[in-house]
C-alpha cells in the first residue's frame, strides 16, 4: 500500500485550525502485524504507532522507525496488562500474571478485584502493575533511542482505569513522556444510517465507561503537567472503523471544542502461523487475524487522502 500524494496536485482550500493525528494500535505483538504497521506508517498514512512491549515484533518496528530518521513518528507505549509474557519477572507481578507467567486482566478484572479487594491488596495491585509498566516503558525507550517516546496508552484501555492512570502519569514523568492518552470520545452516529449496526451497540457501553473514567483523568493529567488529545475516536467504531466513520468523530469532536483529536485506528492484521502467547486466549486471536483490521488499514488510508485534501493538520 503507497501514498504519496503530491502536494502541488491538491486544492487550495482554508487549513483547519484543528489537528488530527492518525494512530494504530497494537504495533510490536507480533512480526506480521509490526510490517503492516511499518507499511503504513512508511507510506505517511499513519502518524504514529502504541508499541505492546512484550510482542515479537519489536525488530521489525524498529528497523522501520530507525531507517527513516527525518519522517516524525508519535511512538506510543501500549501498557499492558492483558496478554503476553510479563516483561518484569513473574515472582515479582503475581497479581498480574497466569502460571505461566503471562499477563492475565482484562479491564472488568481490573475493576473488579479494585472493587473487591482489601487496601492492602489494592496497594500491591497499583505496585505491582507500576513495575510491570515501568518494565515494559524501558523496553521501548531503549529499543528505538535515539527515538523519543511521544506517549503513553493502555492496551484494551486498561491505564484508563483512575487507579492506574495516576501510575501511567507518574511512569511518563519518570521517563520524560510528554503525553497521556485520555480515552474520551464524542457521542456520534455513524453516517449513512438510518440505525447504528450491532458493533455501536457493543461498544457504546465501553465508551460510556470510559467517557466517566476520562472526567477523573484529565485533571491528574493536567497536574501532571503531561499533554493529551482533547479528543479521541475509534472506540465506538473499534473492530470495523471506516473513513467515513473517523471523519463522523473528527466532526463531532471539532463541534465540541476540541483542537487535537487523536484518530485511532487497529490496522494491523496477523496473518501468520499460531502464535504461542494466544494458546489460550482464542479470543484474542480471533481479533487480531479479523477482517476488520485489514479493513481498518484500507480505510486509515482513505482517512488520509480525506485529511490532506481537507487541510487537516498532523504537526
Amino acid at each position: 500500500m503507497r501514498f504519496s500524494p503530491d502536494p502541488t496536485e491538491l486544492p487550495k482550500v482554508p487549513r483547519p485550525k484543528t489537528t488530527v493525528f492518525t494512530h494504530t494500535d497494537d504495533a510490536g505483538v507480533t512480526p506480521s502485524v509490526s510490517r503492516a504497521v511499518a507499511d503504513l506508517w512508511r507510506a505517511g498514512i499513519l502518524d504514529g504507532f502504541s508499541v505492546i512491549a512484550n510482542g515479537d515484533g519489536m525488530a521489525e518496528l524498529r528497523e522501520a522507525a530507525l531507517s527513516a530518521p527525518e519522517r516524525p513518528l508519535r511512538l506510543a507505549v501500549h501498557l499492558n496488562l492483558s496478554e503476553g509474557q510479563s516483561s518484569a519477572p513473574p515472582a515479582r507481578v503475581p497479581l498480574l500474571v497466569d502460571d505461566r507467567g503471562h499477563l492475565r486482566h482484562s479491564f472488568g478484572s481490573l475493576l473488579s478485584f479494585w472493587i473487591g479487594g482489601s487496601p492492602a491488596r489494592r496497594r500491591a495491585l497499583v505496585q505491582q502493575a507500576a513495575e510491570e509498566w515501568r518494565a515494559q516503558t524501558a523496553r521501548v525507550t531503549d529499543g528505538f533511542a535515539p527515538r523519543r517516546l511521544a506517549s503513553l496508552d493502555g492496551h484494551i484501555h486498561v491505564h484508563a482505569l483512575p487507579f492506574l492512570f495516576r501510575v501511567a502519569c507518574e511512569i511518563a514523568l519518570e521517563f520524560g513522556v510528554p503525553g497521556v492518552r485520555i480515552s474520551r470520545e464524542p457521542l456520534f452516529l455513524p453516517p449513512g444510517r438510518f440505525f447504528p449496526p450491532r458493533s455501536w451497540w457493543d461498544n457504546l457501553p465501553k465508551h460510556v465507561v470510559l467517557r466517566a473514567c476520562s472526567r477523573l483523568n484529565e485533571p491528574t493529567a493536567n497536574a501532571a503537567g503531561l499533554s493529551h488529545p482533547d479528543r479521541i475516536v475509534g472506540i465506538l467504531s473499534s473492530g470495523r472503523m471506516s473513513a467515513a466513520d473517523a471523519l463522523a468523530g473528527v466532526s463531532a469532536a471539532e463541534r465540541g471544542g476540541a483542537k487535537v483529536i487523536e484518530v485511532v485506528f487497529h490496522a494491523g492484521r496477523e496473518t501468520g502461523p499460531p502464535v504461542s502467547r494466544w494458546a489460550n486466549r482464542a479470543d484474542l486471536e480471533r481479533s487480531y487475524r479479523s477482517v476488520g483490521r485489514q479493513f481498518e488499514a484500507e480505510e486509515s488510508a482513505r482517512l488520509r487522502e480525506t485529511l490532506i485534501r481537507r487541510g487537516y493538520r498532523s504537526d
